[in-house]
């Protein structure tokens, strides 16, 4: 009996309903605004709610397990922003500037609270310094100046020249000198010619000790690799006769000196 007076006032409901298109509407409108509020109210809940947001930072820097202290102190003051909202162009962007030794700053957000970041250094190229100055510069590849460090890496060579007074960490290094220096020092490398130090006393004076002992004068102002093709020549001679002490490859015949 209950059942049949529930079918009834359903039937009636739904009879007056339709009868009334304009309360029909308003209730089709009502639960389509209901959704609309809950769709955004959710949107709003995942943006800025607690679960979304960072509280874990996760920094690796050339495959080491944590970054620098200071560079996850400047990480730690993202913890608490929203995932969805955090920019990661401008920590990328700060850290980059902070440090040109990062080749490159990868910056992420893994969901749902953590910031990762993966940095790799640059790779060292050389170093330079002024025969003054303790500290020493430290040049990758592409010849801008990544580091300042008292400590010379090991097995790197080191060009030293007044001009690194005048040159700072982020310089890049565009002195044609300079530039002729380090494509000796890449000459020297390629066949297999191996060497301690580059000192720079002028264009036209540049003295390169080698490993053995033997010092070999070179200039910038003449093709650099036409001068270490016939200093390999001469050092290949050498092993089967006197071998000199001092080679000067200045002049268009090789000068050697016993």
């Amino acid at each position: 009996m209950r059942m049949n007076l529930t079918i009834i006032r359903q039937f009636r409901l739904f009879r007056h309903t339709a009868q009334n298109p304009r309360l029909f509407l308003f209730r089709e409108g009502f639960i389509r605004w209901i959704g609309l509020i809950a769709v955004v109210a959710l949107a709003i809940w995942l943006v800025y709610g607690p679960f979304f947001r960072i509280s874990q930072v996760s920094c690796t820097k050339q495959a080491e397990a944590n970054c620098d202290e200071e560079v996850l102190a400047e990480l730690a003051t993202h913890t608490g922003q929203s995932a969805f909202t955090l920019q990661s162009k401008p920590i990328k962007t700060k850290l980059e500037k902070a440090n040109p030794a990062y080749q490159q700053v990868a910056v992420s957000v893994t969901l749902p609270n953590i910031l990762t970041v993966t940095m790799i250094d640059s790779q060292v190229y050389t170093h330079l310094k002024s025969a003054t100055d303790s500290a020493t510069l430290v040049v990758d590849r592409n010849l801008l100046v990544v580091n300042k460090s008292v400590t010379p890496s090991p097995g790197i060579y080191t060009v030293i020249s007044a001009k690194a007074n005048q040159i700072g960490v982020g310089d890049q290094i565009t002195d044609e000198t300079l530039v002729k220096v380090f494509e000796l020092g890449s000459l020297l490398k390629q066949f297999y010619i191996p060497f301690r130090d580059i000192i720079i006393k002028s264009p036209a004076e540049i003295v390169v000790s080698l490993t053995d002992g033997k010092i070999v004068l070179f200039t910038a102002t003449q093709d650099i690799t036409r001068q270490v093709t016939s200093l390999q020549l001469i050092l290949q001679k050498a092993t089967i006769t006197k071998e000199p002490s001092v080679v000067d490859m200045r002049f268009n015949e090789p000068v050697l000196k016993y």
